[in-house]
């Protein structure tokens, strides 16, 4: 029948499109230094059916969308609970807050740079194993605080090109922390000071600025 060799044949690009986006065994994520978005995208003319996609790609580590025009993330409410790697760069999101992320336990990169994010939701925190988290040139005003939480798994936090004033001192507990980069977001005093240290002393300063806050002192 008609209808089901166009099926077929739908299943078949689909799957071809999959291991081009699914990352082999001993594969290491894209390196810390950032980089064009691979070519290896999911078609523009797949963004209107963009959830069916994903129910085909159980199997997949890497989901990639980006470049897709995306306003929204509806059709990112089912996801393989083995995604390591979700690319969101470069669509038109305002808001992230709609993402699975009870399903996200195993992302260990989450790529949202270049949309009008304003906002990260608290459930980052959610993301215990994330190691590298590019959110630059948004509409960002600020880091939750919960981003503390990721201490033990947080390698790069890119959010250069924001609108943020403040960071959140407990970032200064992410220890495996070696790329942070804040640059062209109008950081306010003694936040400033941040821009132009090297990551440990980074770190240290911000933990430095938790401590006095608990006391109720403050850096000036």
């Amino acid at each position: 029948m008609p209808g089901s060799k166009l099926a077929a044949a739908r299943r078949h690009h689909l799957a071809s499109l999959d291991s081009s986006t699914q990352l082999r065994d001993g594969d290491e994520l894209p390196s810390v230094p950032l980089g064009r978005p691979s070519s290896a995208a999911v078609g523009t003319s797949l963004a209107s059916s963009l959830p069916e996609r994903i129910t085909e790609s159980k199997r997949s580590h890497v989901l990639q969308a980006g470049s897709l025009r995306l306003k929204d993330v509806a059709g990112l409410r089912t996801v393989p609970q083995s995604l390591t790697y979700l690319r969101l760069e470069n669509n038109h999101l305002t808001d992230v807050s709609q993402l699975p992320w009870e399903l996200l336990g195993n992302l260990t990169a989450l790529n949202v740079y270049g949309n009008s994010i304003r906002k990260l939701p608290s459930e980052i925190s959610k993301l215990r194993k994330l190691s590298i988290l590019r959110a630059q040139n948004n509409h960002l005003q600020s880091i939750p605080a919960v981003i503390g939480s990721l201490h033990e798994s947080l390698v790069e936090l890119s959010i250069e090109g924001n609108s943020i004033e403040n960071l959140p001192p407990e970032l200064g507990f992410c220890s495996n922390l070696t790329h942070l980069r804040v640059d062209k977001n109008g950081l306010v005093h003694p936040f400033d000071l941040v821009h132009s240290r090297g990551v440990s002393r980074q770190l240290a300063l911000l933990r430095k600025i938790h401590l006095n806050r608990e006391q109720g002192h403050f850096i000036g």
